[in-house]
């Protein structure tokens, strides 16, 4: 099941074989809710790792069949938070050579362009689970590069993360050994402490119809009760003040403008020294509509903006006075949000 949902993770159906019976038709997104279950056992969150060159819409694919609150990385980042490695490349399906400032992709690369990718680093690190980078560790070391091949699996792994074990039952069994030949893999971590993050890391967060990027190592919780909408806040480790909170609502064929009359209703009937006035403006290259909550102690600077069918509402909290606190996580929040479709229309993102 799990070589089948990987097989055809782009396609709508795959064939899927089941004992001795004939293969038959499965629905892709039903086929991966339930290998994702079964691998993912009771765990309240988890960490999809997935190859470097893996399309965004794969990987929101996988991550709204996960069964818990899913976050992303790529496999080139989680070695280089724990392997001291600066190049990382990938052998796969395709080749990435991965940089701290660049991703290179190629299916057949040739030396030429390896020694190119690889630039002035004097050492790499090679995740090759299948043994087949023999050429490319000849090809470095005749340039004078260090080739030291990692393999993920043996990779020191922080207590707050533990691997699926490999007795759950036969599906999680199967994604996990999938996994190995197309080098994606799956943890499973408690909610209440996040790996180690790189300081600068995101990862994907998908939630109801929105996929977003927030950062790494922040913990995920959904808030269904109390005052305010039904939304997801991703709080950071750090300083409990800094969270991001986000939310989505089904509005088909909605324009900002119209969104800004309802935001602009609707703040006008809420205390003026709580409410700031809407404002159309930009950020992270997107059109958004912004307005201010103040709160004893912190302030939430709203940013809404559309894409699709879904309005997306980004809250970016900080301190009072401290902006810069969320600043950076806010920008890379609302550049990436998107949503996601082939989901229920209804559903928000905290449900």
């Amino acid at each position: 099941m799990g070589a089948a949902a990987l097989r055809g993770i782009d396609d709508p159906v795959v064939l899927c074989e089941d004992g001795d019976d004939e293969p038959r038709p499965v629905d892709v997104d039903d086929l991966l809710r339930v290998v994702l279950t079964a691998a993912a056992g009771d765990a309240g969150e988890v960490t999809v790792l997935h190859p470097s060159w893996w399309p965004s819409p794969r990987i929101a694919r996988v991550l709204s069949a996960a069964p818990a609150a899913a976050v992303t990385l790529s496999r080139s980042a989680w070695i280089r938070q724990r392997a001291d490695a600066g190049v990382v490349i990938e052998v796969g399906d395709a080749v990435a050579v991965c940089t701290p400032d660049a991703l290179h992709v190629r299916r057949r690369p040739d030396p030429d362009w390896i020694i190119r990718s690889v630039g002035a680093a004097a050492a790499v690190v090679l995740d090759d689970p299948q043994g087949r980078a023999e050429e490319i560790r000849n090809t470095l070391n005749d340039s004078g590069v260090t080739v030291r091949r990692v393999d993920l699996d043996a990779l020191e792994v922080p207590a707050a993360v533990r691997p699926v074990s490999r007795r759950r039952p036969a599906a999680a069994a199967a994604i996990l050994s999938a996994a190995l030949v197309v080098t994606a893999v799956v943890l499973a971590a408690p909610r209440d402490a996040p790996p180690p993050p790189a300081a600068d890391e995101s990862v994907s967060l998908v939630e109801g119809r929105l996929a977003v990027r927030v950062p790494a190592g922040w913990s995920v919780q959904r808030v269904t009760g109390g005052p305010g909408s039904a939304r997801v806040e991703v709080r950071s480790p750090t300083d409990p003040a800094a969270v991001l909170h986000l939310t989505t609502a089904y509005t088909p064929q909605s324009t900002l403008g119209a969104t800004a009359a309802v935001l602009q209703r609707a703040v006008a009937a809420l205390p003026r020294d709580v409410f700031s006035e809407v404002t159309a403006g930009d950020l992270g290259g997107r059109p958004v509509l912004t307005y201010r909550e103040r709160r004893p102690g912190r302030t939430i600077r709203w940013s809404v903006l559309l894409d699709g069918s879904t309005r997306i509402a980004i809250g970016c909290q900080s301190p009072a006075g401290r902006d810069g606190s969320t600043a950076q996580a806010c920008e890379r929040a609302v550049s990436s949000a998107r949503e996601v479709t082939g989901t229920d229309p209804g559903r928000p993102a905290s449900n």
